[in-house]
């Protein structure tokens, strides 16, 4: 999985090297992310992540979002 500042998020088969399932974004970043060992559901959060200090502060949207994946969204066909 990658996920970072630009509010998207992308799931991987790292061994075929290919993009399962991305996300158009967020108007923050995303500054944590999590799957459940079973792979069955994906928990990730966004908001400000103090890329510009203090004068930033307060400027993203805050949010946690709790969701179930599809089978097709964690594993390559």
């Amino acid at each position: 999985m990658t996920w970072g500042g630009d509010g998207n998020y992308c799931i991987w088969d790292k061994d075929k090297r290919k993009r399962l399932k991305s996300t158009m974004g967020w108007d923050s970043p995303i500054t944590a992310w999590k799957m459940s060992l079973n792979a069955k559901f994906a928990a990730y959060a966004f908001g400000y992540d103090w890329s510009l200090g203090m004068y930033g502060a307060g400027t993203s949207s805050v949010g946690l979002f709790i969701h179930p994946l599809l089978e097709k969204d964690v594993k390559a066909s």
